[in-house]
């Protein structure tokens, strides 16, 4: 295998939540050149705190649906409450409600995307 070809299948291990002890094996079965398994083995670090960096933004985009959930539970709770009291008024927590009925939406519209788009693109500076 190229050189290339061994930085995408250890990237695409990273992504998968690959041990570093897993990925250099298989690139270490892949290839026989030392140098392009250094030059991996380089690389590696990175992915991995990549795929870590996506694993906390889908984290993030979990506690925003669960976020949503108990504020929507806690408007709706209330306001069916105060309704059942039998008065002639009630308390309608319409922004509570609203708030999180967005928060779950926003946070599953999240969620759902695939772990590379957690990603944070990398700058490439060229030195010449």
């Amino acid at each position: 295998m190229e050189e290339d070809e061994l930085l995408e299948l250890a990237k695409k291990m990273a992504y998968q939540g690959k041990s570093y002890e897993e990925i250099m094996k298989a690139v270490q079965r892949s290839t026989t050149d030392s140098n392009a398994v250094q030059n991996v083995s380089s690389s590696l670090d990175q992915f991995i705190v990549e795929y870590q960096l996506a694993v906390q933004g889908k984290a993030k985009a979990l506690y925003l649906i669960i976020a949503g959930a108990v504020f929507l539970v806690i408007g709706l709770g209330i306001t069916v409450y105060t309704l059942l009291l039998g008065q002639s008024q009630y308390m309608l927590l319409y922004g509570a409600i609203i708030w999180g009925m967005w928060a779950i939406i926003a946070g599953y519209q999240k969620y759902k995307q695939p772990i590379e788009n957690f990603i944070p693109r990398r700058i490439r500076i060229r030195r010449d």
